[in-house]
């Protein structure tokens, strides 16, 4: 059994935020956690908004290969119509000590005013674009080497 709790404080001419989250593995299963406040100023939707997350994960190792994972984020911001929530589950599949497959779905569910994404880029990539209250998902395959 082992636990962690980790917290951060940003600060920016833009944003203030706060993050508070946790974690807890006892054999196969880890459990996750994270709570957020932030108020970004100057956003579309209002001069100082004000937005609270919640966050909960896990995962689960089956045998040697296999381990299968689940998140779940709750978003809500100030006025109404500003809300989202974001699901994912996925599998990593080891292909040997430092290599593995990892495999994940993902969907967004925006409220009426806000076009939250799924996805964020790495390195070059591009983030995909949400459209204003549709709600995007898809599908990822990463190939990960540990060093």
């Amino acid at each position: 059994m082992s636990g962690a709790i980790l917290s951060t404080f940003n600060w920016s001419e833009n944003r203030r935020a706060g993050h508070l989250g946790a974690r807890y593995r006892t054999g196969p299963l880890t459990v996750v956690g994270l709570v957020q406040r932030a108020t970004v100023k100057g956003s579309t939707l209002g001069l100082d908004q004000k937005v609270a997350t919640v966050g909960v994960g896990a995962s689960y190792r089956l045998g040697e290969r296999f381990t299968i994972k689940g998140q779940h984020y709750a978003l809500s911001a100030d006025g109404d119509g500003r809300d989202a929530g974001m699901t994912a589950v996925g599998v990593d599949y080891q292909l040997a000590r430092p290599l593995r497959l990892m495999f994940a779905f993902a969907r967004t569910s925006n409220d009426d005013l806000v076009r939250y994404g799924m996805s964020r880029g790495g390195h070059a990539a591009q983030q995909l674009a949400a459209a204003t209250g549709l709600d995007p998902q898809g599908f990822s395959v990463a190939v990960r080497y540990d060093f």
